[in-house]
Formats: C-alpha cells, structure tokens, sequence
C-alpha cells in the first residue's frame, strides 16, 4: 500500500517540478523545447495522480491537499506566463484570486468548499489552454484569441467562486462568528 502512494505523490510533485521548470524556462527563447516539455508533463500529471489514486484506491485527504497545492503551482505559473506574453491583467488576476480563495477556505474547513474534479477542471481549462496557445505559437498570440480564452476563462472562475460562496455561505458566517468571538475574548 506504501509503494502505492508512493508513486500517486510522486506523479504529483512531478507538477510543482515541472511548473518550477516551465517558469525557470518560458521566457528564454533558447530553452522553448525544455519549457514546452516541462509544461505538458505538468498537464500530464495533473491528468494521471488522480487516476492512479482512484485505481490504485490510495486517494487520502493529504493527497488531495498535495494534489491542490500542485495544481494552484501550475496555474500560477501559467497565468504569469500568460501576463508576461500580453494577456490583460485583471481576467489573471480573477483567476489566482478565485483559486486563492478556494484553496485558502479549503486549508481552513475541507467542508466550506468540497473538491470537485469538474469544477477544478473546468477552472484550470482555459488558463492551460491559453497557456498552450502561446506556448505553441512562440509567445506570439493572436491578442483577440487570447483575450477570449483568458476572459472565458475568468468568466467561469467567477461563476464557480459566487457558486462556492453560496453553497458554503452557513460556513463562512460560522467561520465570522468564531473569528467574532476569539477577538472579543482576546481583548477582554
């Protein structure tokens, strides 16, 4: 079972090195291939940990921590590749805000916000593939195309972070509440 595990984690932080990689490599013309390459093993990786969890039946609550962290590495890295190549600041900036979020409410209350392999996908869908995009056009997009992935994308983060919000609005408020109570004890 050990060895298992072993080999879902890592898959896993396969993603952080590659992201590591991709961001150490993305904007240095001479090293395309070594960036292009890291990035699609980060792709990959994301697509494979959480089959082999699945199949392998080793998928734990430290796992999937792992697995949001390296996924947040990869996403973080895209979208300053994508700033870097031209795409509008503020849709970026939706999306880590949005991922930030959940990830955070995750750290805090696992129930606030449960983990939902659509919701990650589709959250991350655009980012990787206006990050492939670029990639594969050697930083030189068409600006209307990008534009279009970065703000579709930032589009649906938004939808999916107000669909959070309101599925887990009792928890935060509790959250308030005990933030509430602990200064009101500290001070007294």
């Amino acid at each position: 079972m050990r060895s298992r595990i072993v080999i879902v984690q890592a898959v896993t932080a396969s993603r952080v090195v590659a992201a590591l990689v991709f961001a150490a490599f993305a904007l240095t013309p001479a090293a395309y291939a070594i960036a292009v390459c890291a990035y699609l093993i980060g792709l990959f990786s994301d697509i494979l940990d959480g089959v082999l969890a699945r199949a392998l039946r080793v998928a734990t609550q430290a796992g999937g921590a792992f697995d949001g962290f390296a996924d947040k590495a990869l996403s973080v890295v895209s979208v300053l590749y994508l700033v870097a190549n031209m795409a509008p600041l503020l849709p970026c900036l939706l999306i880590l805000v949005r991922d930030t979020f959940v990830l955070s409410l995750r750290a805090f209350d696992s129930h606030l916000v449960p983990p939902s392999r659509l919701k990650g996908a589709l959250s991350g869908f655009f980012v990787r593939i206006a990050t492939l995009y670029v990639l594969l056009l050697h930083g030189r997009p068409d600006t209307l195309k990008l534009l279009i992935f970065v703000w579709v994308g930032a589009t649906v983060s938004f939808a999916l972070l107000s669909h959070d919000l309101w599925k887990s609005r009792n928890g935060i408020l509790r959250i308030g509440t005990q933030f509430r109570r602990a200064a009101k004890h500290e001070r007294q």
